[in-house]
């Protein structure tokens, strides 16, 4: 309690004991800098070397601390220095005004018999450092924006009886919105329509058929496949 009988909080300044600053020799090297500097910030104008050329390291740092900088994660960064530094190592490159169409072919043929995919991905993160190194200034041109590797696309296999079943097993017939869907995967299996095709079927798309099972015969519409306009 202070001496007005009211009770102290610990922001209390009377009560607390005094701050004691550590006292700094500036002649003394040993000594612990009082404040740290942050990471440093690399000026763009500041990387170009004599006969105004740029070193490819020097650009690719300052590339890397922009993604840092833009959130990028440490672990994506450190992919793009690892393939872009595999780049230069095997191309030679020392400049950024060295790199060219034939660096960026030749790189990619010295991945060797990898996949197609394999191949894009590499591309893509050496396309993606360029932008950046042609952003801030340092290459005039983008020749890699038409360098592109054609990846086939997987071919799936169609959908089967089986297929089907196992999609129907999930809805429940008794909710009217799960048998709206039930009946739009039926049609769409059966007359072999697209999507685009079936949200867009009226009512004077339909003809009646009969069907024969043993000795009888059932009366069954179906939707003719048609190309709306």
């Amino acid at each position: 309690m202070s001496k007005n009988k009211q009770r102290t909080g610990i922001f209390d300044l009377e009560h607390m004991s005094p701050i004691e600053l550590k006292k700094v020799n500036p002649n003394n090297e040993h000594d612990e800098p009082l404040i740290i500097a942050p990471s440093i910030v690399v000026d763009v104008n500041s990387v170009r070397l004599k006969g105004n050329r740029i070193s490819a390291h020097s650009a690719l740092m300052v590339v890397k601390e922009q993604m840092r900088l833009s959130g990028i994660r440490k672990r994506t960064i450190g992919e793009y220095d690892y393939i872009f530094n595999r780049m230069l190592k095997t191309m030679n490159v020392e400049y950024v005004d060295e790199i060219s169409l034939e660096t960026l072919f030749g790189f990619i043929a010295s991945l060797g018999d990898v996949k197609d995919t394999t191949k894009q991905s590499k591309l893509r993160v050496v396309r993606a450092i360029l932008n950046r190194i042609f952003d801030n200034g340092w290459i005039e041109k983008r020749f890699w924006k038409d360098v592109k590797i054609k990846v086939d696309g997987r071919i799936k296999p169609p959908a089967n009886e089986n297929n089907l079943a196992s999609l129907l097993s999930t809805f429940d017939m008794s909710n009217f919105i799960h048998f709206r869907d039930a009946v739009a995967v039926l049609t769409i299996y059966k007359c072999g329509l697209r999507v685009n095709a079936f949200v867009r079927l009226e009512e004077n798309h339909s003809y009646d058929i009969f069907v024969a099972e043993g000795n009888y015969l059932y009366k069954q519409s179906l939707f003719t496949t048609f190309s709306p306009n």
